[in-house]
């Protein structure tokens, strides 16, 4: 059942929430135990919907849309997110205040692009290039960057500069 409302966390959270009320209630305000215990479990159950993590194309109507549009959005997003990641990490690694705000910026468009992706399938071809070479080439050179600026050495082909 996990698996169909989202991850471990929401479930954790929605626990400890629910059982920081049910002490509360039964203690606090002296409400009797089976109340306290049923109104903690219709706020365990609501909380484990609301904090389920967002699925891709979540509200959409997929029978107007083409399943080879859906499938080929969700295939690009899918690739595409972890690089996207990758460049807003990287934004937020980096010490100089003018890179960090560009990279910041390419990160924000990458994000937006992804967004307008998830609301209109169709637009995913015309995205494509961005999505699966300049984004994930951005984030490997934004990653370059901040190692460079940390002291640290590049490695390029994953071996150590002296290997080389």
């Amino acid at each position: 059942m996990r698996g169909l409302f989202g991850n471990d966390w929401n479930w954790i959270v929605a626990g400890l929430i629910s059982a920081a009320l049910l002490i509360g209630l039964s203690t606090l305000t002296h409400f009797p135990f089976l109340v306290s215990a049923a109104i903690s479990v219709l706020v365990f159950a609501g909380l484990v919907f609301v904090l389920a993590p967002h699925q891709l194309f979540e509200g959409l109507d997929l029978g107007s849309i083409g399943g080879g549009q859906v499938a080929f959005a969700r295939e690009l997003l899918s690739q595409s997110q972890p690089a996207a990641e990758r460049l807003a990490a990287a934004a937020s690694s980096i010490a100089d205040k003018d890179i960090k705000a560009k990279v910041k910026n390419l990160s924000d468009i990458a994000a937006d692009v992804i967004a307008r992706v998830e609301a209109k399938p169709a637009s995913a071809a015309s995205v494509r290039r961005f999505l699966t070479y300049y984004v994930p080439q951005a984030a490997e050179v934004a990653e370059g960057y901040a190692t460079l600026a940390t002291g640290g050495r590049p490695t390029g082909n994953g071996l150590p500069m002296s290997a080389q």
